[in-house]
């Protein structure tokens, strides 16, 4: 009996990404939760923001200025990693 290559190795473009490993993602998968890490941190951005309208206390509206400039930073990076596919 002879094994060949097909016979190892399940046939598809993506086999890799329909194995079960424990902490590998298909890339569709994981470029959807890229994405949606992105929106979560855009929208605790504007939530940064609108408390920096409402705050009364310099220092809180400091420390939520900080924090939305943070957040949109990381946010655009991993825009960033999405689009090159780079780190």
């Amino acid at each position: 009996m002879e094994i060949g290559f097909g016979t190892w190795f399940p046939k598809g473009r993506y086999w890799l990404a329909r194995l079960k490993l424990p902490g590998l993602r298909p890339p569709i998968k994981f470029m959807q939760d890229m994405k949606a890490s992105a929106e979560k941190l855009r929208a605790e951005a504007d939530n940064a923001e609108q408390i920096v309208r409402s705050a009364t206390a310099v220092q809180k509206r400091e420390l939520y200025e900080r924090l939305a400039v943070h957040f949109r930073k990381l946010a655009s990076d991993i825009e960033r990693v999405m689009a090159d596919g780079t780190e």
